[in-house]
């Protein structure tokens, strides 16, 4: 499939002018499509009841309809499972049937419907879905649904978290499932930061729901242990040599192997312990004065109040980033350091951009080395000049 970046300007051009006519035909293939998709599933759903008729899974030695599915077409059990359970249920709700079959309700409306419906039912909860989203339909079912306290006991018996590292992706993959009541808090807590994450990035990519959701796990996570009584660290082992030269890989311990500039970037001021390591001996936890002292992030924030790169104006869960890092020398003193957000703190990392100047009047380079303009900080007053360390 062509990515839209690949067709040149002049078809884009036209697809503008002639945007009527192009979306007209567009949503006649998409209608056809989706007709031919309706039909194949239906043809799915009486296969799926003729095996389970006739027990035909037993040949193979499958003990149910779904796993033959499953282990036939490589699709996971569940999914094929809940689809051979639907088209059981349909046999019954011949209604339900009729307004799959033309069109009214799709697969995932019947997904609910098939749930609660019966011979009583099922005109009127037909009539209050048609039309809706599946969403809304699911909220439909559930007040249909009767939940007894033995239901509850056992959701919440089936909560659990897990994680693992994956380290050829050198990603943790998280699965866990949660009780309505503390999955609803959950939803809305993840939802409600991901919300104030950036849409875009500077280059105008998209950024989907999904990653922003990731991102805002990733701050509740540094935003507890950063207010954790007992200062709990994550240890991450890396070579001078590699941060002086940029290159090799860093270890976090109990975890995967980062890159050198993530390295760096953790190494400007974090709630992380560096070790520091030199031909594979630890030599340190780090420069005595590379973790920014607390009265110097109050100048830090007067002077700067937001992160510095230009477009953002995120106020909170900032991190203190040195222009010249203190691995090559640069001091932890408030005129070589800047105010970053998380997400723009990676980009001038990992993702290549350049900060420069003297504060408050920095610029930024794309990694083509393209400036981008900064304003001047947005809170500015006599008290933001910068305090004298006090004397013990």
């Amino acid at each position: 499939m062509k990515d839209r970046t690949d067709f040149p300007e002049s078809s884009i051009d036209t697809v503008m002018v002639q945007r009527p006519a192009a979306v007209e035909d567009f949503t006649k293939r998409a209608d056809d499509w989706y007709r031919r998709k309706l039909a194949l599933e239906r043809e799915g759903m009486q296969l799926a009841t003729e095996m389970e008729r006739f027990r035909l899974y037993e040949h193979d030695g499958q003990d149910s309809t779904g796993r033959w599915f499953a282990n036939h077409f490589g699709l996971g059990v569940g999914r094929t499972s809940e689809f051979v359970n639907v088209a059981l249920a349909l046999q019954k709700l011949p209604k339900s049937d009729e307004a799959y079959g033309q069109g009214r309700i799709s697969y995932d409306h019947l997904r609910a419907i098939t749930q609660v419906a019966n011979d009583e039912n099922e005109a009127d909860l037909l009539a209050a879905v048609e039309g809706t989203s599946v969403k809304d339909t699911f909220k439909v079912v559930d007040r249909i649904i009767e939940v007894s306290a033995e239901d509850s006991r056992n959701a919440r018996s089936n909560r659990y978290l897990s994680m693992r590292w994956d380290h050829d992706s050198r990603l943790l993959w998280i699965s866990g499932a949660l009780p309505e009541e503390e999955g609803a808090l959950f939803e809305t807590a993840i939802d409600t930061l991901a919300k104030r994450m950036p849409k875009k990035s500077v280059d105008g990519d998209y950024t989907p729901i999904e990653s922003r959701r990731a991102d805002a796990l990733s701050l509740m996570a540094d935003s507890t242990l950063a207010q954790h009584p007992s200062k709990p660290r994550v240890v991450v082992h890396v070579d001078a040599d590699t941060l002086l030269k940029g290159e090799g890989a860093a270890e976090v311990e109990g975890g995967s192997t980062i890159s050198a500039e993530t390295a760096k970037r953790l190494c400007c001021d974090a709630s992380l312990q560096k070790v520091i390591n030199q031909d594979g001996v630890p030599i340190g936890v780090g420069r005595a004065m590379r973790t920014v002292p607390h009265w110097i992030l109050t100048f830090l924030k007067l002077r700067d109040a937001t992160c510095r790169f230009p477009g953002c104006d995120r106020r909170n869960m900032l991190d203190a980033h040195h222009i010249l890092h203190w691995i090559n020398g640069g001091p932890t003193n408030y005129d070589n350091l800047v105010l970053l957000c998380k997400t723009h703190h990676y980009m001038v990392h990992e993702g290549g951009y350049t900060v420069s100047g003297e504060p408050p009047k920095t610029w930024i380079e794309r990694p083509g080395k393209t400036p981008i303009k900064v304003g001047p900080p947005i809170f500015v007053n006599k008290r933001s000049e910068a305090p004298a360390p006090m004397k013990c």
